[in-house]
């Protein structure tokens, strides 16, 4: 009984040491731009009160296209991202977004409002469904629908 008792207890350090080390592994964030070191072009653009509950340093530029650029952040948990845009011309005032959470979502959140739509996806989504429904893939993480 002794022996069934320490066998047992091995056996459940062993488990525990082995989801330990996985989830240890698949830390971070399933949107690669929010761990690289910020650029100069990853300033944000908008005013910073729509940065509240955010972190101001996970802010990052993920490109423009046909003059909008689109930013990544994250919250200050990090369990959830934004993405935003904003006219390339400077203006911060037409800038519009939304989030949604990172745990497990191939589209971490879609966005829409007027003639503006959007969708923030995770590095390694799988996105064929929306591809063939005629959106368009800016860059890893954006899609739009093709215009």
């Amino acid at each position: 009984m002794r022996d069934e008792l320490k066998f047992t207890s091995r056996l459940g350090m062993v488990l525990v040491g082995t989801a330990l080390a996985l989830t240890g592994c698949s830390a971070g964030s399933p949107i690669a731009a929010l761990e690289r070191d910020a650029q100069p072009s990853d300033a944000w653009p908008g005013d910073t009160s729509m940065l509240e509950g955010f972190d101001p340093a996970s802010v990052r530029n993920l490109g423009t296209h046909e003059g909008t650029d689109y930013f990544v952040l994250a919250s200050e948990d990090r369990k959830s991202a934004c993405i935003y845009r904003f006219s390339g011309d400077g203006s911060a005032e037409d800038g519009m977004g939304g989030c949604g959470g990172l745990e497990g979502g191939q589209v971490i959140v879609t966005v829409g409002a007027l003639d503006t739509r959007m969708s923030l996806v995770a590095d390694d989504a799988m996105v064929d469904d929306l591809l063939d429904t005629g959106w368009i893939r800016i860059n890893q993480n954006v899609l739009i629908p093709a215009s």
